[in-house]
């Protein structure tokens, strides 16, 4: 199963951006809002190592879709939520943070490191969107646009600001 930026509705992308940009560390609320624009989880039994079900953002569980739920919850119960549809902890992991970018950007090149400059931040990319660039005997030439970076205090937040920010250009949200 896969998400593609298209189902994203695009007024969210800023907003995540901005909340990330803003966020000091691992944020539940934040994983909550990703999951509902690109997640789903698996629910697996490990007896069997089997996936026994995929809760989607329209899946209802205890009545309530992942959407209904934030509008109702998210500031008061972003825990409750989380548990309830499986969210990861994608601002505290760069593992889920980084299943999650090859999920909505497949094939897209990224990096991830410290910066060397003393400071306490990270730094993180993605591959700009493909671009004809011409054609040679052989065919077409391809070639990615310059990366998409961003840094923050962690480097799972700086990987999914740089993710959102290569989806909005991809989207043709930015320039």
């Amino acid at each position: 199963m896969t998400t593609s930026s298209s189902m994203v509705e695009r007024a969210a992308i800023p907003a995540l951006i901005e909340r990330l940009e803003k966020a000091e560390g691992p944020d539940r609320e934040i994983d909550v809002l990703l999951w509902r624009e690109f997640g789903w989880s698996e629910i697996r039994d490990p007896e069997r190592n089997s996936v026994t079900d995929i809760l989607g953002p329209d899946v209802r569980v205890n009545t309530r879709t992942i959407s209904e739920a934030i509008d109702l919850f998210l500031h008061t119960d972003a825990n409750g939520i989380a548990r309830a549809w499986n969210v990861p902890r994608l601002t505290a992991s760069l593992d889920a943070a980084l299943a999650l970018v090859e999920r909505v950007l497949p094939e897209r090149g990224w990096f991830v490191g410290s910066r060397d400059d003393g400071s306490d931040l990270y730094c993180a990319g993605v591959d700009g969107e493909l671009q004809h660039t011409g054609s040679t005997p052989w065919g077409p030439s391809e070639s990615y646009r310059e990366p998409i970076q961003a840094e923050s205090r962690t480097p799972p937040i700086a990987l999914l600001i740089a993710a959102l920010k290569a989806i909005a250009q991809t989207d043709g949200m930015q320039g």
